[in-house]
Parts: structure tokens; C-alpha cells; sequence
């Protein structure tokens, strides 16, 4: 199991990235890492995202939450419209099949960011 400096290393290195990623961290209770799942790439500025697959798998790893980190290549971690909905979006779903959405790190070369949609 990867420990919290792990995790944050990792989500830090997607700043240096030239398209955006979307990766999702699967914790126990404790928070502790079960597993990271890269969900998604796409073009620089848009990610399509799976909702329900993406809690499907927490499912299966007995998840007890998830956390979505990803990047803005533009190098401003300020969430879009479009990031804040999303959010929104897997929240929902997410609580009502109980594997809540913990939150939402945008990552760029100028620092990080929740989403903070509650």
C-alpha cells in the first residue's frame, strides 16, 4: 500500500503533463490507498469521464470512497464549469451507491486545487 507522499507525488507529477489525465485513488476507511486507476486522457482542454464504471470498480475493491485528481496542462488549477459539474455529477452517484466521492484535486505547475463542490 502506497502511503499519503506517495500519492501526493504522483498526483504532483501531472502537472507536467501536456494533455489532461484524470486518475481516481480508491481508499479504505482509514484512507488508506487500495488502488489508482488512470479513468481517462483526453485533449488539453476536455476529458470524457465514466461515471458509473468508475464506482462500479470501487465496488469491487470494497472501496470506502474515492478521490479524483486531475490536471489542467493549462497550468491554472482554478476548476472549470465543466470540472465543477462532473463533480457534481459522480458525487451523487457515488453517495447513493455508497462509495462516496471524497473530493476533487485539479493539478497544474502553479499548484493544486479541491473543486470544493460541497
Amino acid at each position: 500500500m502506497a502511503g499519503r507522499h506517495d500519492v501526493l507525488k504522483y498526483a504532483n507529477s501531472l502537472a507536467e503533463e501536456l494533455r489532461e489525465w484524470l486518475l481516481v485513488f480508491f481508499v479504505d476507511d482509514e484512507l488508506g490507498l487500495l488502488a489508482a486507476e488512470t479513468v481517462g486522457r483526453g485533449s488539453v482542454g476536455e476529458i470524457q469521464i465514466d461515471c458509473a464504471g468508475i464506482v462500479r470498480c470501487g465496488l469491487k475493491l470494497g472501496a470506502a470512497g474515492l478521490i479524483l485528481v486531475h490536471n489542467h496542462p493549462s497550468g491554472d488549477p482554478t476548476p472549470s464549469r465543466s470540472d465543477i459539474e462532473v463533480t457534481k455529477r459522480l458525487a451523487r452517484i457515488s453517495r447513493d451507491m455508497e462509495v462516496p466521492l471524497l473530493d476533487h484535486f485539479v493539478v497544474a505547475k502553479s499548484g493544486i486545487r479541491s473543486v470544493g463542490f460541497w
